[in-house]
């Protein structure tokens, strides 16, 4: 099909001058890609909670100044914002003039500030709409994500980098889940900030968002138990600091993460960043299938995911407990992720860890022992035990090196790990030594990753 250039103007405010900045964004007179379960969930609900994904303006715009000029600049945070929510109002205008917005056609859920996208619920006769709009790139299904829960930490020396000593101590860990119980003794002083995102779940009201990241019952605790594994007085971190982010809503008896509240907490992050550094991420949750880098299938989550890499954050995320010999879950699946399976207690690949060319580490996942909602402590396993271990390390690599680089954990976590042969499908991956990494994170790090 032909493609042909149409040109947007968004209009950056800084202080009391606006500046008018005219590009061209090069987009398909077709329609947005519109994934087929939307489709099939309005034809047979008659609506769909989607992520309506947007070309992304920011990238557009740098791209117009290096061909203009050259240049090779960065942006500014506010104007990032800016042009987001241009691109977002634009949308959003489109659908009002039609007076959807406060119809059943369309119900705005979430308007992110660094995302190009927006979460919301829509009908047959919104989508028409939507996937038409010149901004919008694509629509997909606002999926559910899983809580992917099913003492071995001297298996990875970790006692050992505690004699260095090494604790985690001046890193931050933002922990992804259900929450986090706020006065369970093994965590109350981890825990610095915390922020709720979900649909009408937040305590203590039961609001979409809220100040409180309280755990509840409805998720097993498995918040609390996946940040235990992290900062508990035995965990791998010990001392690190935690920001609970609570992203799973409560449908029915069951706890639910779902992906555009995923995306909220993460954009939460970025947008507070400057105030409240943050120098790890860690998503004990997953959803869907993939065989191969699914960046293009979830491009918002994509997004995020870039702009925390490229501001330093090394995002760790459950390959999942499927199975499956090739194919792990999302969001481990993007590119930027850094992808966790698990072992089992005779340091072999657990035959529940998902596995596929695309995890990056392994970590001990079977009989660790944790926080417990309540209080007291509880033995559990799975991917979501195994990537608060990797997170925990990555804590203590920074500890011990400040600087390290998101792509120099991976890469020192990979050339100092234990090669482990998973039977299921003849494949090796490294399984973490927080020693030897941590060992080689000070000084050589940098150029022995840079051989890796």
């Amino acid at each position: 099909m032909k493609r042909h250039s149409r040109k947007f103007l968004y209009l950056l405010k800084s202080g009391t001058t606006i500046l008018g900045i005219s590009h061209f964004m090069s987009v398909p007179l077709s329609a947005a890609t519109v994934e087929a379960e939307v489709l099939s969930q309005i034809k047979v609900t008659g609506q769909a909670p989607v992520i309506v994904t947007l070309h992304d303006p920011v990238g557009a715009y740098l791209d117009s100044q290096r061909e203009r000029n050259g240049l090779h600049g960065s942006m500014a945070d506010e104007q990032h914002k800016q042009l987001v929510a241009q691109a977002q109002t634009s949308v959003l205008a489109s659908l009002a003039t039609v007076r959807l917005r406060t119809a059943h056609h369309f119900k705005l859920k979430r308007q992110y500030s660094y995302i190009p996208a927006l979460a919301s619920t829509i009908t047959a006769y919104a989508l028409s709409i939507l996937r038409n709009h010149p901004n919008v790139a694509s629509i997909q299904l606002d999926k559910q994500h899983k809580l992917t829960l099913t003492d071995r930490y001297h298996q990875i020396n970790v006692d050992a980098v505690h004699a260095l000593p090494y604790t985690g101590k001046g890193i931050t860990v933002a922990v992804l889940d259900s929450g986090i119980d706020t006065d369970h003794p093994d965590l109350a002083d981890s825990i610095v900030a915390q922020h709720c995102f979900s649909d009408a779940s937040c305590p203590p009201f039961g609001t979409n968002e809220s100040n409180s990241a309280e755990d509840d019952i409805y998720g097993g605790g498995h918040g609390t138990s996946v940040a235990g594994i992290i900062t508990a007085p035995y965990g791998v971190a010990p001392d690190a600091r935690i920001i609970a982010v609570k992203v799973s809503s409560n449908i029915g008896i069951f706890s639910v993460p779902l992906q555009s509240d995923i995306m909220a907490g993460l954009d939460w992050i970025r947008a507070n960043l400057s105030t409240q550094p943050v120098q790890i991420i860690n998503i004990s949750l997953g959803g869907g299938y993939f065989s191969n880098i699914c960046d293009d299938e979830d491009p918002a989550y994509s997004n995020i995911f870039k702009q925390l890499r490229d501001q330093g954050v090394s995002i760790f995320a459950g390959a999942g407990n499927d199975g499956f010999t090739n194919q792990i879950g999302s969001p481990a699946c993007l590119n930027n992720a850094i992808a966790v399976g698990a072992t089992d207690t005779a340091d072999q690949v657990a035959d529940f860890s998902n596995s596929n060319r695309l995890v990056d580490i392994l970590a001990p996942g079977v009989n660790l022992t944790s926080s417990l909602i309540g209080g007291g402590r509880i033995t559990f396993g799975g991917t979501s035990a195994a990537t608060p271990v990797a997170a925990g390390v990555a804590a203590l690599m920074l500890e011990a090196n400040p600087t390290l680089t998101p792509p120099l954990i991976k890469s020192i976590m990979g050339n100092t790990g234990v090669t482990i042969t998973d039977t299921k499908n003849g494949l090796t991956f490294p399984r973490l030594d927080a020693l030897a990494a941590v060992k080689i994170a000070p000084s050589e790090g940098i150029a022995f990753a840079a051989k890796g």
